[in-house]
């Protein structure tokens, strides 16, 4: 883990992280996951290294460059210099306008896409997404995230043991 004002695993481990969810993504032939996240939550932090504060959300394609939106506009500073991902927005003051834009621009309107994790997402998003994309599939994506994120690396276990 580097030593900075925001500790990160090796672009190294976020490679391996990024094949390994790619692979599943692509045995379930899944085109993009969409994560929530909130304080305490971790699952947006595995693939961005930001700590959320606040709610967020993650679109990551299989194929091509991720995306993390956050709710407080006043908190992109921090969330940029944390995460390793380069596209850091703010989502304005709901994030379903923003999410549903980001989909349909790129290409997703009709795409298999995981959630991570249905069963934590508000039913309203949920519905939401299904009613703004009624030719997409949306599918759980949480246990597959779980069991990938369960085998650390070593890089992983030498930070756990400090």
């Amino acid at each position: 883990m580097t030593d900075s004002l925001f500790p990160r695993f090796s672009d190294g481990e976020y490679s391996r992280r990024y094949g390994a969810i790619r692979d599943a993504m692509n045995k379930d032939n899944v085109d993009a996951l969409l994560i929530s996240g909130a304080r305490g939550s971790s699952e947006v932090a595995y693939l961005s290294n930001y700590q959320a504060q606040s709610p967020c959300w993650l679109l990551f394609p299989r194929d091509g460059d991720a995306t993390v939106f956050i709710h407080f506009f006043n908190h992109q500073p921090c969330a940029k210099a944390q995460s390793i991902i380069d596209d850091v927005r703010w989502y304005g003051p709901t994030p379903m306008p923003t999410l549903v834009e980001e989909i349909r621009k790129r290409g997703l309107s009709k795409s298999k896409i995981g959630l991570v994790s249905m069963r934590s997402m508000a039913y309203g998003n949920v519905m939401e997404l299904q009613r703004q994309f009624p030719e997409a599939e949306f599918v759980e994506f949480g246990p597959q995230f779980g069991r990938i994120r369960r085998v650390r690396s070593e890089e992983e276990l030498v930070y756990l043991r400090k």
